[in-house]
């Protein structure tokens, strides 16, 4: 995959999910993989993913290159966004006119002109948050909950939206979603050559009903990825949350708080 979007409009946000985008491309390797190719940590790694913030031009090369990006193309798309985002210089002071009467009318009109159109403004705002409240564009593809990811097409344009690394680093747990299906499904990997017998758990639901009949789940044994069914988001303010455990020396071991979207 190339560097993707790039110029004045690019944000840390589209950076992000373009280096997210690189690394399904490339059959998702976990961050355990990758920390051991490109020598970075994993908790680097997963900020860089989650664009927490803009990573070092050294995890992006190594990050693109691991995964089969342009490197060259992924480091200048990163030394843009971080001289666009660099602190302006220090302004000079400069010592403020003397504020005549007509001056102190004309900033009295200023600011109560600024107060009616920051009302109005408000209104405005309003009004569309009420309209498109609750609403969302239909899936362009009909799928039910519970069926499997990699059996439809919603795993066609599937992109990790949020995701965390838990357990010391050795466990990531991660949420993918597809805008043509309306879906999302959560995921739980690990990669530290302790998976013998052990046990990995995920589960995927609506914040509002957390074990409602629309929550997803599944138990892996003795693997090192578990992947929930898919569950479909109903409407645009609905927020869906995964959680996940692991066993570790037979002890099952919970993930923390859950990841939402």
């Amino acid at each position: 995959m190339t560097a993707g979007a790039q110029g004045e409009h690019d944000s840390l946000e589209e950076f992000a999910a373009g280096l997210r985008q690189l690394r399904l491309e490339a059959d998702s390797p976990t961050l355990e993989r990758l920390h051991r190719e490109t020598g970075v940590s994993r908790t680097v790694l997963s900020e860089a993913f989650n664009g927490r913030k803009l990573p070092s031009a050294r995890t992006v090369d190594r990050i693109a290159v691991a995964c089969g990006g342009d490197a060259r193309a992924w480091a200048t798309r990163r030394d843009r966004l971080a001289q666009r985002d660099a602190p302006p210089p220090a302004a000079r002071t400069i010592r403020p006119a003397p504020v005549t009467v007509a001056r102190r009318v004309a900033l009295v009109w200023a600011a109560a002109a600024f107060v009616l159109g920051t009302v109005v403004t408000a209104a405005i705002a309003l009004t569309v948050t009420h309209v498109a409240r609750g609403t969302a564009p239909p899936p362009s593809v009909a799928v039910r909950d519970g069926s499997d990811p990699a059996s439809t097409s919603c795993a066609n344009d599937a992109r990790v939206v949020t995701g965390d690394v838990r357990d010391s680093g050795r466990v990531e747990i991660e949420i993918l979603w597809s805008d043509a299906c309306s879906a999302a499904w959560a995921r739980v990997s690990r990669d530290d050559g302790t998976d013998r017998g052990a046990t990995l758990s995920v589960a995927i639901y609506p914040q509002s009903a957390p074990g409602g009949p629309h929550r997803q789940s599944i138990t892996v044994q003795g693997g090192t990825v578990a992947t929930t069914p898919l569950l479909v988001r109903v409407s645009a303010d609905e927020r869906l949350c995964a959680t996940g455990a692991v066993t570790v020396a037979g002890t099952p071991v919970e993930l923390g708080t859950p990841i939402c979207i």
